[in-house]
């Protein structure tokens, strides 16, 4: 009905909007502004007409007019369906247009209607915004409907693409409804997207269909081509194509003829940065197979979006990028349809009686016609029969062959062209992809392999579109024994992007086929006999990355060992890249001497320093000693009564005499052995140099959480808790997964996140920190895993071994081996409990968070269930590290100069945003390590978490200088302008050190640090202080004595 009664103003925006395009991609912004007023003025206001405003005004005035633009629509406009369109046509028309971006704004929009009922707006709004990249167009009856909002441009626009997507679906039930339908249109409307229709489904009403003088020129271009002829497509298209700038297929004809000439391209018409001179220049950047073809692959995709509504071009663009990209032709026939011209491959598509009965003598005739019908059903005596030039039927005859399974003959054919000289890369292409597969439909994959690797030497873009994956699974299922074990091998697996897995497989049987194990055997075997291929083997293949799989690299050491020998080779064999070599030397020196500190600090973790204890703790325990000698002796004379400590009686002053008759102590030497064990035990275990303290600083203080909590928060599962309150911050992570829950779904996923996050912290802080890893006692922890309890029994066989001794430092070193026999017990058990029980009940937490997800969204999104399954993996592999932490190594650490212990301590917090000043070369005592590790490791883990930042890069300046007899540092970081200065600045006055607090894990770091500075550190010269600088920076200020600490 709006057809037939508003057909005048249909044609006159029929008519105006090819000219309206032409003027758009040639560069003629005035006219193009022009018609535009002209079709608004003379039509209506549309939707289509937005969209070329946002275009024009984003080529003409930018980015700023084009959200000003935007602004005044959302104004001027009530219609929610304006609004949402012109957001879209707005992001669409941007020159720096990341397509990646508008599809994630347009999947938030579309997200809300997947899980819904809604499917009909789902599939509208693909059709309408997203058809440059969904494959199959879902109709639906209502589309119809839903226009009936739009102005009759828009309704036309939609009318043409439903019929062109209903007509290429081929559903011979609906033919005569649509040719009806398509027949009626043509007796209102003179358009030539009907004319190409009604030729498509062959129609049975009359049709006299008029052939163009553009439609016989692009013919003549198009034989010109077929038959090598290519100086004059040249000539007869390089005006042609200004006149007619929608004829998107000759572009490639054009550039093609130019290439195979060896000819540069030059810009045409008057505007070199035209959407046509952009189009020309990438696609001959990807013709040429360069170095530029990703980029020129993304500006035909971009152009594409910026003029998606010019169906002419970006239907062939997408398709183009499709093809380069991802090797799919899902819009070749929207391509087609929509040509401006009567394209020898819209042709190919008809029926024969409308071949016969339609077209005029020039088409059937036409040499490029005649390729393609011999390309599709030719046979070798029809090609041989016919006109075309040798060349084509070389290829005509070799796709023959390979479409009979003649591969052999198809191969020969193959490998003749490809060693033609003339050959041009995109030529190339194509031969070598249909070589490979000649070669594996018969199972000659050494000789696909081959094919591979020594072309991608030559150009790596000559075999990116190579379909390698079927190839690969053959080779993996035989294990590898159908193909012979050359450096291709490897190559070619690393080449074509395949697992690090895979990748070792072909290394090692490389490898071993030259009779050795490691690269630096390989290196000594070949020396004299280097070429790339051994270069890029040595390169890009023997690295970390592979050597972890490796059988015969057997630690970390030897994997960067063998790296940094690997390399030092490659500094001699390929000096271009000679600094890049040095390079990575020097960063896996460093990372050697890094992993070498971690690994002595996790040697370090379980400590206790004995000779601290004994020098500065035991200055009383002679005497004592001396005591249980003294009644050892008087007890072998007589019965001695010495009053009792241990007696469990409760003794009172109303009690009489006769009552206190047990009051005495039946061994008084096994009394006074408990009190040096105790005390002892003591010593070891609380003081200044004991157990807790280590425990505290090395393992309990941030550390363990710190190696635990990232594994999930880094895989976007757990979040922080809001500062102030006992809530965990909203998991944003998600976003694009939750927008298609409704509200209540959306809550509910939140909610499960939350309790995740709630109950992984309450594991690591509450179970495993706050009464786990304690240390046990008779009144303390009892559910402390470090069982230091002793009871009678045990005290009687270490008192009956240890009486008879006579030195007091034997009979303390005694006592510390009963202690450290029970450390090492405690020890196993922990190692024991940490890989079993905890293990388990992390992942208990991980299948409750599962079972919740799947309660909330149904199937959980594959994303999710991968991060889920890789924290199983990680939380695994780190609770076997830390497993490991609980181990008494006796750890002999060389001397270090200071600048390890910072580098060091930053992989301990990756939120550190080191700036470093050291100014010291001098070599420190391996002993000294590990207390000063735990020192700056205190002052970084302070900055990050009570500076008031939220982001991961926390600003923390190291300054450190010698100064004659001293070696002073200081450590100093921002703060947020949320913290209370005046606040902080108290605190600091007041800080004094307490021991006490510096065995507790809350708001004791500083309380350690100075314990570190005046104990393990000793010297009594050594000191530390706090302060707020003139930029209100915190600083903490260290001396210390170099006379103990240096080697």
């Amino acid at each position: 009905m709006a057809i037939r009664k508003y057909s005048d103003k249909i044609q006159i925006f029929i008519d105006k909007k090819e000219e309206y395009e032409k003027s758009l991609i040639i560069g003629d912004y005035a006219k193009a502004n022009t018609i535009l007023d002209q079709i608004e003025k003379e039509v209506c206001f549309s939707l289509w007409g937005i969209e070329q405003r946002f275009i024009l005004i984003e080529i003409e005035k930018g980015l700023k007019e084009n959200t000003k633009f935007l602004n005044d629509i959302n104004e001027q406009n009530k219609k929610w369906f304006i609004k949402r369109f012109s957001h879209f046509f707005s992001l669409k028309a941007e020159k720096e247009l990341s397509v990646n971006q508008y599809n994630i704004s347009l999947a938030r929009l579309l997200f809300r209607y997947i899980e819904s009922d809604n499917q009909v707006d789902l599939h509208y709004y693909n059709f309408k915004l997203n058809f440059l990249e969904v494959e199959q167009q879902t109709l639906l009856p209502d589309f119809l409907a839903i226009e009936g909002y739009h102005s009759i441009i828009d309704k036309y626009i939609s009318l043409i693409r439903i019929l062109q997507t209903a007509v290429l679906e081929n559903n011979k039930d609906k033919k005569a409804f649509l040719d009806s339908r398509i027949y009626y249109l043509s007796k209102k409307v003179n358009d030539f997207n009907i004319d190409k229709l009604r030729l498509l489904i062959d129609t049975n009403f009359d049709f006299e269909f008029s052939v163009r003088e553009q439609d016989l020129i692009s013919l003549r271009a198009l034989d010109y081509y077929t038959n090598g002829e290519y100086e004059k497509v040249e000539e007869l298209l390089k005006d042609m194509l200004i006149k007619n700038p929608l004829s998107i297929e000759l572009y490639e004809i054009y550039l093609k003829s130019l290439v195979l000439q060896e000819k540069p391209l030059s810009p045409i018409g008057q505007d070199s940065n035209s959407f046509q001179n952009r189009i020309l220049k990438a696609l001959y950047g990807i013709l040429l197979r360069s170095d530029s073809m990703p980029e020129c692959l993304n500006e035909i995709r971009k152009i594409a979006f910026n003029i998606s509504s010019v169906f002419s071009l970006s239907f062939y663009l997408m398709n183009f990028y499709k093809e380069e990209v991802e090797g799919k032709d899902i819009f070749k026939q929207q391509g087609i349809l929509n040509t401006k011209f009567l394209n020898p491959s819209f042709i190919r598509y008809l029926s024969e009686s409308c071949l016969n009965n339609k077209l005029s003598f020039e088409f059937i005739n036409s040499s490029s016609l005649a390729y393609l019908f011999q390309q599709q059903s030719g046979t070798l005596q029809t090609i041989e029969a016919s006109n075309l030039p040798q060349s084509r039927k070389k290829i005509l005859n070799a796709f023959l062959y390979q479409k009979n399974e003649q591969y052999e003959d198809s191969i020969k054919l193959w490998e003749e062209m490809i060693n033609e000289a003339s050959l041009k890369n995109f030529q190339k292409e194509k031969v070598l992809q249909n070589l490979f597969r000649c070669y594996e439909e018969l199972s000659k994959f050494d000789k696909c392999i081959d094919l591979y690797v020594d072309n991608y030497f030559d150009n790596p873009l000559l075999v990116s579109n190579i379909i390698v994956d079927r190839i690969k699974k053959k080779i993996k299922t035989a294990k590898y024994k159908n193909v012979n074990h050359t450096i291709n091998l490897p190559l070619f697996y690393k080449l074509t992007n395949s697992e690090d897995y895979d990748v070792h497989t072909a290394y090692e049987c490389y490898l071993i086929a030259q009779d050795c194990f490691t690269p630096t055997e390989l290196i000594e075997l070949i020396k004299n006999n280097i070429d790339e291929k051994i270069i890029y083997f040595l390169a890009d293949i023997c690295t970390l990355d592979i050597f972890k799989h490796s059988p015969f690299i057997t630690s970390s050491k030897h994997k960067y060992n063998e790296r940094i020998n690997v390399c030092k080779n490659l500094v001699l064999l390929d000096s271009i890249s000679e600094s890049e070599y040095n390079d990575e030397i020097e960063r896996l020196t460093k990372r050697l001497i890094i992993q070498k500190g971690i690994q002595e600090i996790d040697e370090s973790k379980i400590y206790v320093n004995q000779t601290g204890i004994i020098e500065t703790e035991l200055k009383n325990i002679t005497s004592i000693f001396r005591r249980f000698k003294m009644i050892g002796e008087l007890k072998s004379e007589k019965d001695i009564s010495i009053l009792s400590l241990y007696s469990d009686k409760m003794f009172s002053y109303k009690m009489s005499d006769e009552e206190d008759g047990n009051e005495f102590s039946k061994d008084p030497q096994f009394d006074i052995y408990k009190d040096i064990f105790y005390f002892l035990r003591d010593k070891f275990l609380f003081s200044n140099y004991g157990l807790q303290q280590y425990l505290s600083a090395r393992i309990r203080h941030g550390v363990l959480l710190g190696e635990i909590r990232p594994e999930f928060e880094n895989l976007n599962l757990i979040t922080e808790k809001e500062k102030g309150i006992d809530s965990y911050k909203i998991n944003s992570s998600w976003d694009l997964f939750t927008l298609q829950l409704n509200e209540a779904g959306g809550a509910k996923f939140q909610e499960i996140l939350s309790d995740f996050s709630t109950n992984i912290d309450a594991l690591i802080n509450e179970e495993i920190l706050s009464r786990s890893l304690q240390i046990k006692i008779e009144d303390k922890n009892p559910l402390g895993w470090l069982d230091y309890n002793y009871d009678d029994f045990i005290l009687q066989i270490s008192y009956l071994a240890q009486s008879d001794i006579e030195s007091v430092e034997e009979f303390s070193n005694a006592i510390f081996t009963d202690l450290w026999t029970r450390t090492e017990k405690n020890l196993s058990d922990i190692k024991a409990k940490i890989n079993g029980e905890i293990k388990e009940k992390f992942f208990e937490l991980l299948l409750t968070l599962e079972q919740g997800l799947i309660d909330v969204f149904g199937k959980i999104p594959e994303q999710l269930t991968n991060n889920i399954n890789e924290a199983r993996v990680n939380i695994e592999n780190k609770l076997i590290k830390v497993a490991n932490w609980f181990s008494i190594t006796e750890s002999n650490i060389s001397d270090f100069q200071i600048e390890k212990i910072v580098d060091v301590s930053l992989e301990y917090n990756k939120s550190i945003l080191p700036i470093k000043e050291i100014n010291c070369n001098c070599l420190f005592k391996g002993v000294y390590y590990p207390p000063l590790v735990d020192l700056v490791r205190i002052f970084m883990d302070n900055a990050t978490k009570h500076a008031g930042f939220d982001d991961d890069n926390v600003k923390f300046h190291v300054l450190i200088a010698e100064n004659r007899d001293m070696l002073n540092m200081q450590f100093r970081n921002p703060l947020a302008p949320t913290i209370d200065i005046e606040k902080l600045r108290t605190k600091i006055c007041s800080f004094t050190l307490d021991l006490n607090k510096s065995m507790k894990e809350k708001g004791s770091g500083f309380h350690k640090a100075m314990r570190i500075v005046k104990s393990d550190l000793i010297h009594k010269e050594n000191d530390m202080s706090l302060s707020l600088n003139d930029k209100n920076e915190f600083c903490i200020d260290i001396s210390l004595n170099k006379k103990t600490l240096l080697a």
